[in-house]
C-alpha cells in the first residue's frame, strides 16, 4: 500500500534556540513492503534490523567529525540552520533529466524524486479532435459588431474538450540513517552551488553524521553519501503511485552480490488540473494491462532502483537511478515494469565498483564546466550601502540560485524546464506543473543566452520545432488555417488546443492563439545571440506567419488586426462587465510585428527554400507588415492593452502582455520608436501603481521592464520585493496561493526571469550598441561580472566602482560595427570582426 503522507515518519520539533531541529523517537511508515524497515545491502558485515531486514551499520569507533566550520557567508553557497518546513524550502538538485529536492532532515532525510518524461497520460488521439472551424466566422463577425457578449459566448465554441497532463513526482525516497527510536539534532544544511552539492550535518546518540547529496549528469544517477555515525542506514519510498516494492540479489562487479531494490509503477493516466476545483475523478489511476510489447496508450511505467554499499570505516553510499517509459510525444509510452526495473538496476550495479571520489569529480567537473561561464561578484558593495534594501550578498545569492536552477533543470536532450524546473512534489501539481506559454515558459529561457549558456535553451527549440509540427492540427481543426496554432500551455504530448469552456478556463485564459508566435520570436532572439539552435527555423517562423496571416483582417481604417484577439488571462470593461474577446491587442500586434520582421530577415538572409511557395510567403508577409496596425496609444499617452480605451478589469494585472514589445520583444525602443516607448513607460507604471508585481514572475517581468528603461530606482524595487519578499528561505521563488497549505506555490521562472533582469540592468545591448551599466540598483556601487553575453554574442567582462566603469573587455562575436558606451566611458565606436578584443581602462 502506497504512502499518502509521511508525518508520522518523522516529526519535527524546534529547539528553543530556534536553530537547531530534531527528529523525534518516531518510524517511518512502510509503503508497499509490508514492514517498516527495507533491507539495504546483503553483506558480510552487515547487521539484521529488528524488522528482519538487512541494514548496512557503520562502525561506531573510531569515527571522524564530519562536520565544517560554518561561516556566515560564503559565495556561491546557502547555508541553513534548520530543516526545510516543506517542498518550497528544499535544496534542489538536477542534471536536467533526474531531479531530487533535499530537505535536510536529521535522522531521516527525504529526497522528492522526479524525471523530466515522467507526466500523466499519453499521445494526443485523434479522437480528441473536432473541426470547430465553422465557429471562426460568426466570433469575428460578432467582434466586428461589437457584440462583446456574442463574442464572448461563441468563443467559447472553439473551445476544446480536454486540459494538458501533468508532470508527475515519482515518490519521496527516505533515508534513515539511525534506529527510530534515535534522536537527531541538525546542526546546519547548505548547498553548494558551484558544485551542485547539498549537504547536511546532525547530531545523533553516536556522534555526528554529514550527508551529501548530488545528481551525476554523466552517470545519470543520484549518489548519497553518509559519513560519520550513522547507524542501519535503511531505505523506503513514499509513493504516490503505488509502487510495487521489490529487493533482489544482484551479482556485482568485485563481490559475491548485493541487494538491490526498486520500485516500480505507473502514472495516472489523466489528471484533472488543480484549478478546476473538487471534481469527480480527478486523478485517474490505470486499470489496463500492457500489450504484448509492454505498451499502453496511458500511464506510463517507471522503476527506481537503489543499492547501498559500504566505503569506509565510518561511511555508506547510495546510488539511485530511475527510468519511466516515455518513448515519444507520439509514441505509445512503455509500462513494462520487469523491462523498466533491469533497466535502472543495470545503471546501479554498474556503479559498484567506481570510486565515489572518481563519481564526485568528474560531476563536479561537468557542473562547473556550466556554472563558470559566469560570475557576479559584489562583494565590493558594502552591506552598510544597503540600509531598508536587500544588501548585494544576498541578491548575489538570487542571482546565483537562477543560473544553478537553470543548469539543474535544462539540459542538451533533456526536456525544457518546466513550470517548476523538473521538481514536483504533487500528484496533481499547481497549474499541472506543465509549460505554460503565456509566460512561463518563455521567461524560463530569458537568461539563458545572456549566461554563455545557448546549449541549455535546445530542448526548449526541440520542443518548439515538434509543436510547430504537432499544433499543426489544431491550427486547421478549431481555424481552418495553415501553419500551426499553441494555446496558453502545452505537456509532454505537444498538447496546443483551447481548454474547454469551464470556469476558470473562460476566454482570457483559453481562447489566446497565438503562443506559438511567441516561441518563435524567442528563437529568433536566441539566434541574435548567436545561439545555435539546430531546428529549422524557416519552417517554424513560416508556420508561425502563415497562421498569423490567417489571423488578420482589416479594421474599419483598413489597417490589418487579430481577430479574434485575447490579452492573457486579463478582461475589459464595458459598462463594467468584463469581456475577453475583440481584435488586435497590443500584444498580438507586436507578436505578429516581430514574426513577420523575422521571416523578412530570414529570407533575406537567402534562408527560405528557393520555391515558389516560399517566394509567396515573403510577399504576403512583406504586403501584410506595411498595413500592420501599431499599438495603440490612449488620450492620456499610455499604451492601450486593447485596441480600444476599454478599461481594465484589473489596473495591477500581474500580466504585462501589452509591454512584450519593450521587454522580451524588440519592437518599441527609445531609439527608434520614442513615442511608443514613453507610452510603454507609463503603462508600465500605472500597472505598479495599482499592485501588479505580486508574484514572483510578475516582479521579475518588472526588473526586466525596469532595466530596459534604465530605471535603477524601480530595478532597486524589483530586486527587493523578488529576493525579500517573493522567496523561500532557499530562495525559491514563490508564487501566492491563498488555497494552498503553504500560501504558495514555488514557480522557477521567478527565478530566471529575475536573473534576466540583473543582466539587463548590468549590460544589454541592441543594433550594436553595447550599453554598460544602464540601470544597476543604487546598493550596487562596485562589483564585478564575467562571461555575460549580448545581442551578436559578444561576451563581456565588466568592473566597475562608485556607479562607474573601471574596466572592460568585450570578445567579439558577430562581425560588425560596434558601440560601446557606459558611465565613465566615452563612446566607442569601431568596426570588429569575429574574436576581436575591446578592452577600455578607465
Amino acid at each position: 500500500m502506497s504512502v499518502v503522507g509521511w508525518s508520522s515518519g518523522s516529526v519535527l520539533a524546534r529547539q528553543p534556540t530556534g536553530r537547531r531541529w530534531s527528529s523525534g523517537p518516531t518510524r517511518a511508515a512502510s509503503t508497499n513492503s509490508g514492514a517498516s524497515w527495507l533491507p539495504t545491502e546483503r553483506s558480510p558485515d552487515a547487521d539484521v534490523s529488528r524488522s528482519g531486514h538487512v541494514g548496512v551499520r557503520l562502525s561506531e569507533h573510531h569515527v571522524h567529525d564530519p562536520r565544517p566550520s560554518m561561516t556566515q557567508h560564503a559565495r556561491h553557497h546557502i547555508r541553513l540552520n534548520s530543516p526545510a518546513t516543506s517542498f518550497l524550502e528544499a535544496f534542489l538538485l538536477g542534471n536536467g533529466r533526474l531531479g531530487a529536492a533535499v530537505h535536510g532532515l536529521p535522522g531521516c532525510e527525504r529526497l522528492d524524486l522526479n524525471l523530466d518524461t515522467f507526466w500523466s497520460g499519453g499521445p494526443l488521439s485523434s479522437a480528441e479532435r473536432h473541426d470547430r472551424s465553422q465557429w471562426l466566422e460568426p466570433v469575428r463577425a460578432a467582434v466586428r459588431r461589437g457584440d462583446h457578449e456574442e463574442a464572448q459566448r461563441l468563443a467559447q465554441e472553439l473551445q476544446g474538450d480536454t486540459w494538458s497532463q501533468s508532470y508527475e513526482p515519482l515518490g519521496g525516497l527516505l533515508v534513515r540513517f539511525g534506529d527510530p527510536s534515535d534522536e537527531f539534532v541538525l546542526e546546519g544544511r547548505e548547498l553548494d552551488m558551484a558544485a551542485a552539492i547539498a549537504s547536511s550535518w546532525s547530531s545523533g546518540p553516536r556522534g555526528p553524521v554529514r550527508l551529501r547529496s548530488w545528481i551525476s549528469a554523466p552517470r545519470d544517477v543520484l549518489v548519497i553519501e553518509l559519513s560519520g555515525a550513522t547507524h542501519n542506514v535503511v531505505l523506503d519510498l513514499d509513493d504516490p503511485h503505488g509502487a510495487e516494492y521489490v529487493a533482489s540479489h544482484e551479482n556485482v562487479p568485485g563481490a559475491s552480490e548485493a541487494l538491490v531494490h526498486t520500485w516500480a509503477g505507473r502514472a495516472p493516466v489523466a489528471v484533472a488540473p488543480d484549478y478546476l476545483g473538487d471534481v469527480d475523478e480527478p486523478i485517474r489511476w490505470p486499470t489496463d494491462e500492457p500489450d504484448a510489447s509492454g505498451l499502453v496508450d496511458a500511464g506510463m511505467g517507471f522503476a527506481i532502483a537503489a543499492i547501498t554499499q559500504r566505503t569506509g570505516p565510518d561511511e555508506v553510499r547510495v546510488i539511485v537511478a530511475a527510468v519511466d517509459g516515455y518513448r515519444g510525444r507520439t509514441a505509445r509510452p512503455s509500462a513494462d515494469l520487469s523491462d523498466l526495473r533491469r533497466r535502472a538496476v543495470d545503471q546501479v550495479v554498474a556503479l559498484w565498483e567506481v570510486p565515489t571520489e572518481t563519481m564526485r569529480a568528474e560531476h563536479e567537473a561537468e557542473h562547473r564546466s556550466w556554472f563558470d561561464r559566469v560570475d557576479l561578484d559584489l562583494s565590493a558593495s558594502s552591506a552598510q550601502e544597503a540600509g531598508a534594501h536587500v544588501d548585494a550578498a544576498r541578491a548575489e545569492q538570487f542571482f546565483d540560485v537562477g543560473r544553478y536552477l537553470l543548469i539543474a533543470s535544462s539540459r542538451p536532450g533533456s526536456q525544457p524546464a518546466n513550470l517548476q524546473g523538473i521538481w514536483n512534489d504533487d500528484t496533481r501539481p499547481g497549474w499541472s506543473c506543465n509549460w505554460t506559454t503565456n509566460i512561463n515558459l518563455p521567461m524560463n529561457y530569458w537568461p539563458a543566452a545572456r549566461l554563455g549558456l545557448g546549449e541549455l535553451t535546445r530542448p526548449f527549440a526541440s520542443l518548439v520545432a515538434d509543436l510547430a509540427e504537432l499544433a499543426s492540427t489544431t491550427a486547421r481543426d478549431v481555424y481552418g488555417a495553415p501553419g500551426w496554432a499553441l494555446h496558453h500551455n502545452t505537456d509532454l504530448w505537444g498538447f496546443s488546443a483551447p481548454v474547454p469552456s469551464t470556469a476558470p478556463t473562460d476566454p482570457h485564459h483559453a481562447n489566446w492563439p497565438v503562443a506559438g508566435l511567441w516561441l518563435t520570436e524567442q528563437l529568433a532572439e536566441l539566434e541574435r545571440f548567436g545561439v545555435d539552435l539546430s531546428v529549422d527555423l524557416w519552417a517554424i517562423t513560416a508556420g508561425a506567419a502563415e497562421f498569423a496571416l490567417h489571423l488578420l483582417e482589416p479594421d474599419p481604417d483598413g489597417r490589418l488586426v487579430t481577430n479574434p484577439s485575447t490579452s492573457p488571462e486579463h478582461d475589459f470593461l464595458v459598462d463594467g462587465v468584463p469581456f475577453s474577446v475583440s481584435a488586435g491587442t497590443a500584444m498580438d500586434q507586436q507578436l505578429v510585428a516581430e514574426v513577420f520582421d523575422s521571416l523578412l530577415e530570414l529570407a533575406a538572409a537567402g534562408r527560405a527554400p528557393a520555391d515558389a511557395t516560399a517566394q509567396a510567403l515573403t510577399e504576403r508577409v512583406r504586403e501584410a507588415r506595411d498595413r500592420l496596425r501599431a499599438p495603440r496609444v490612449g488620450d492620456d499617452g499610455v499604451l492601450l492593452e486593447w485596441g480600444e480605451t476599454w478599461e481594465p478589469a484589473d489596473r495591477g494585472h500581474r500580466h504585462l502582455s501589452h509591454l512584450y514589445g519593450l521587454f522580451p520583444g524588440a519592437s518599441i525602443d527609445a531609439q527608434r520608436t520614442h513615442a511608443l516607448e514613453a507610452a510603454a513607460r507609463l503603462a508600465l507604471r500605472d500597472r505598479i501603481d495599482h499592485g501588479s508585481g505580486y508574484t514572483g514572475w510578475s516582479q521579475a517581468w518588472i526588473l526586466c521592464l525596469a532595466a530596459r528603461i534604465g530605471d535603477t530606482d524601480l530595478v532597486q524595487h524589483s530586486v527587493d520585493v523578488l529576493v525579500r519578499d517573493l522567496t523561500s528561505a532557499s530562495l525559491l521563488d514563490l508564487h501566492p496561493v491563498p488555497n494552498h497549505p503553504t500560501g504558495f506555490r514555488f514557480q522557477i521562472d521567478g527565478n530566471l526571469g529575475g536573473v534576466a533582469g540583473i543582466i539587463e540592468s548590468l549590460v544589454s545591448a541592441r543594433d550594436g550598441h553595447i550599453r554598460l551599466l544602464p540601470a544597476p540598483p543604487g546598493t550596487w556601487p562596485a562589483g564585478s561580472v564575467r562571461g555575460l553575453v549580448v545581442e551578436g554574442g559578444h561576451r563581456v567582462d565588466l568592473t566597475w566602482s562608485e556607479g562607474r566603469v573601471e574596466r572592460v573587455r568585450v570578445t567579439v562575436g558577430r562581425a560588425g560595427e560596434i558601440r560601446v558606451s557606459g558611465p565613465g566611458v566615452a563612446d566607442i565606436l569601431r568596426p570588429v570582426t569575429t574574436g576581436d578584443t575591446i578592452g577600455i581602462d578607465s
